[in-house]
């Protein structure tokens, strides 16, 4: 039929159970067919292919086998990566030369599936039958595209210390990853993923350090704070409550063997980019030499901190901080006049930790291997810590040709085969080389065959030769490790085990509940609640609708609610460490997240609002959803935590934040020796990171699971950027893409998973049905087994858009699609049901023609039991009491 009338691409709305039969007139004769991205398990079935008739029907053993009707053990949903690295071609600190062949022989090896893993809830686990599958490639680039981002580096690189002698220097994370975002619009790369390692000139001397962060240096901090007016306008004059300001997302339409001479790397692909990314690089050093002031429209169009035109600004590296404070004022974007306003008007803002590495807010990440090393952790205890040792260094000695990968296996070759080999594969490998690889090096064969030799041989060479090739080889190895924590991470990070379904509307309930006077709870300094609007506003898609509602309750007069809080009290004690060494006892006050929210669901009706009332239906229908966010504004001597050590959690369908009079505390956690301090007082950032949590399963950065211990763990390398999800950044409160990615891709998976199961629940329901000589004349004219197959293969094919949409980043069209499936496999299910109870029904009826004996066999039984219990009556104890008598 037209592919317009395909009943996947209509609207959920219009999917009413009247559309099914028009479904299964137009797709009856199709047969199940293949899906690309669709792994199912065969029912198990002798040999049919040549059987006709009856001779099929019972050969089938049951209708699963009969109709073809397999089993779904994996949906995959395919991520495209790509990899880049920049300065490892004689270009970079060190003229570090490693060859792209050698690259891609070690990234070939990485992990390229991963199942979907959620975090289990209240000691609940949930498996889903979803995997990612890595399409990574390998992005070869022109050299003077290093030139370029050395470039940007020494134009931008400020001390920390501006009066005096500093050891560190940063770099502003935004404009560098302005650089990145314009290459990737011109390669057309923004609709994947990608990974920078970057090995640039060093922009400082040899005894400096330099790093990357958002925002200024403490000391230029204070020095705005002391002595500068600038009179940037308030956030909330750039977003009012009517404004369209809001942030729209784009529409765009097992073990591998050493050696095996027939497998060549298929999943890891090179794409050479050399003369388009030089193209790009010779048009921005002309831009640059070109551009004047007035040229430049950086943050014109919007609210977007690296903003690709931002890359072409002029330097800002040697301008002193009260001229960069003027030229934001002129010509920064939102952001920085926001961040500069708040600088202007909070005491005790904070910098941000310097990291090698950075989150950009669109697509991409980056790693600088010559930056830092810098550190970061928990300040007590914890495990996967960001040491100084987990990015890899380079040196002179990691640098390595193919012409010496080839030349080393050819010295290997011309040794006679020596028995203390432990690989019995390395004789033939050897042999393989010889005869295929000398004429043709740089087949694909021959270039996989290098790497295995390659990695086998340099154990038993000798001297500097094997030290050269052991330096490379660990750090591609680490480099290569630290690309799959980016997978698990950052691109695919953990969901919940609670349910993450798409909703057509989402309705925010905020609920201040303060216990003071002594400071405004919703002021700008504090919890901003335009500015908590418009950070959600961010993850809505087209097809969704947003609501917000707050208000504030005074719960000195409301007995319950204050009495329902300090019910949830606790207090525990716990070591505070100082930057001596020395560590002391306090107490911390904390509240009980459950406690508190079980008292306050019994108390509902103090929270009553008018908007429950007007979309029962659509709550009812799944098509709406109620995110309530509690805000205790709390004014006590010292600040009270949620579950012992957090500003803000997430429990079922609802958020309990603490707001606290302090504006300075210091947190669990440190970076490079230094206290991290949080602001009690505005845990905007911490709410925001509990209600994505709660709306659709998106974790901090550092919160992963442990497969094998199979209990939640910690990996701090990536929590960097300013995302609310990046906790050493205590200022951070902006959604990137990879996040906004990740909650709508959360949605589909959840559809996915939940079709899934009902498609297979109506599978396995099939394989219970016995296909016998007595049931044959039954179904094989029954239209059920049609309609069995018509829905089988449509709920098939509409996954294949679903994840063709999500491919593409189209996700508003995925989620269109996401009733419509769960509905079509409930009816599959329901169907399979239907098809089970005829079968049986039939099967009772012709077994009961075939026994009519069975007439006289039951009233002979009743009458026996009739007899049997008027014995009993008659034989029954008397159990009468008798009088007693006195």
């Amino acid at each position: 039929g037209d592919e317009k009338a395909r009943p996947g691409m209509l609207k959920h709305k219009a999917m009413r159970r009247d559309v099914a039969p028009i479904v299964v007139i137009m797709i009856m004769l199709i047969t199940v067919e293949g899906s690309k991205y669709v792994v199912d398990h065969p029912v198990s079935a002798p040999v049919l292919e040549h059987l006709t008739g009856l001779q099929r029907w019972t050969a089938s053993g049951n209708l699963a086998t009969f109709l073809e009707l397999p089993i779904i053990d994996v949906i995959e949903i395919p991520i495209t990566v790509n990899i880049m690295f920049l300065g490892f071609h004689g270009d970079g600190e060190y003229g570090t030369d490693i060859d792209y062949n050698e690259i891609h022989a070690w990234f070939s090896d990485m992990v390229n599936t991963m199942h979907h893993i959620a975090m289990p809830e209240n000691g609940k686990d949930k498996f889903y039958n979803i995997r990612y599958k890595y399409n990574t490639k390998i992005i070869k680039l022109s050299d003077s595209t290093m030139t370029v981002l050395e470039d940007k580096m020494y134009w931008n690189v400020r001390p920390d210390i501006f009066n005096g002698e500093s050891k560190y220097h940063y770099i502003d994370a935004f404009k560098y990853s302005a650089i990145f975002n314009d290459l990737l619009e011109f390669l057309s790369f923004t609709d994947s993923y990608s990974l920078f390692i970057i090995n640039p000139k060093s922009p400082v001397d040899k005894k400096a350090v330099y790093g990357y962060r958002s925002g200024f240096s403490q000391q230029e901090i204070e020095y705005i704070y002391n002595n500068f007016d600038l009179g940037i306008p308030s956030f909330n004059e750039y977003y009012s409550e009517g404004s369209d300001h809001h942030a729209h997302t784009k529409e765009v339409i097992g073990n591998v063997k050493l050696y095996d001479p027939n497998k060549v790397p298929e999943d890891v692909e090179q794409v050479d980019m050399t003369h388009k990314s030089k193209k790009w690089a010779d048009a921005y050093l002309s831009k640059k030499e070109t551009s004047t002031e007035s040229e430049i429209q950086c943050g014109k169009d919007g609210e977007i901190e690296d903003d690709p035109k931002c890359g072409f600004i002029s330097s800002r590296g040697g301008l002193p901080i009260s001229e960069l404070a003027k030229q934001i004022v002129k010509k920064g974007t939102s952001y920085e006049k926001h961040y500069l306003f708040h600088v202007q008007n909070h005491e005790n803002v904070q910098e941000i930790c310097l990291s090698e590495s950075w989150i950009g807010h669109s697509r991409f990440a980056f790693i600088d291997v010559n930056a830092g090393p810098f550190e970061w952790s928990p300040m007590t205890h914890g495990d996967g810590i960001k040491s100084k040792n987990t990015i890899p260094t380079v040196n002179h000695q990691t640098t390595r040709s193919s012409h010496e990968h080839h030349g080393k296996i050819e010295h290997g070759i011309n040794f006679p085969y020596r028995s203390e080999y432990p690989e019995p594969w390395m004789k033939q490998a050897e042999t393989d080389y010889k005869e295929k690889c000398m004429e043709n090096k740089e087949s694909r064969f021959c270039k996989a065959l290098v790497k295995r030799l390659a990695s086998r041989l340099h154990m038993y060479g000798d001297g500097d030769d094997d030290e050269l090739f052991t330096e490379t080889d660990s750090f591609l190895s680490k480099m290569a490790s630290i690309a799959t924590r980016t997978f698990r991470n950052v691109i695919t990070p953990i969901g919940s085990s609670n349910p993450s379904y798409w909703h057509e509307r989402l309705i925010f309930h905020l609920y201040i509940l303060k216990s003071h006077d002594a400071y405004d709870p919703t002021s700008q300094e504090n919890f901003n609640v335009i500015e908590f609007k418009h950070e959600l506003s961010k993850i809505k898609l087209p097809n969704q609708e947003f609501s917000f509602s707050s208000k504030i309750i005074d719960i000195g007069s409301e007995h319950a609610v204050e009495l329902a809080f300090e019910s949830s009290l606790r207090t525990v004690k716990k070591p505070v460490f100082n930057r001596d060494g020395t560590y002391e006892i306090e107490d911390f006050n904390y509240i009980d997240s459950k406690h508190l929210q079980n008292r306050l669901q019994i108390l509902s009706n103090y929270f009553v609002d008018s908007i429950h009332d007007n979309h029962d239906f659509a709550i009812k229908s799944g098509k709406a959803k109620h995110v309530t966010v509690y805000l205790f504004s709390r004014d006590e001597p010292y600040p009270i935590f949620v579950d012992e050590d957090k500003l803000s959690v997430s429990v079922k369908d609802s958020v309990i934040a603490i707001q606290s009079r302090q504006t300075k505390w210091k947190s669990s956690l440190e970076c490079n020796g230094n206290p991290i301090y949080i602001n009690p007082r505005n845990p905007m950032k911490y709410t925001l990171a509990s209600t994505v949590q709660s709306l659709a399963g998106l974790y901090p950065l550092h919160q992963t699971y442990s497969e094998a211990n199979k209990k939640e763990s910690s990996d701090w390398f990536w929590t960097v950027g300013d995302s609310p999800l990046a906790f050493i950044n205590p200022e951070g409160i902006h959604f990137n893409q990879f996040q906004i990615d990740t909650i709508y891709r959360n949605y589909v998976i959840e559809s996915l998973q939940n079709s899934l199961e009902k498609l297979n629940d109506g599978v396995e329901l099939l394989a219970t049905i016995e296909t016998t000589d007595i049931n044959f004349n039954e179904t094989s004219e029954s239209s059920q087994k049609d309609m069995l197959i018509s829905r089988y293969n449509f709920v098939r094919e509409t996954w294949d858009e679903v994840i063709d949409y999500v491919k593409r980043k189209d996700f508003k069209r995925a989620t269109d699609l996401l009733y419509t499936i769960e509905y079509q496999a409930l009816n599959f299910k329901r169907a399979a049901f239907m098809m089970h109870e005829i079968l049986d029904m039939h099967t009772c009826l012709v077994n009961e023609e075939n026994h009519e004996s069975y007439d006289i066999i039951i009233p002979i039984c009743l009458t026996i039991n009739i007899i049997l219990i008027f014995l009993w009556i008659l034989k029954r104890p008397d159990n009468k009491e008798k009088s007693k008598i006195n």
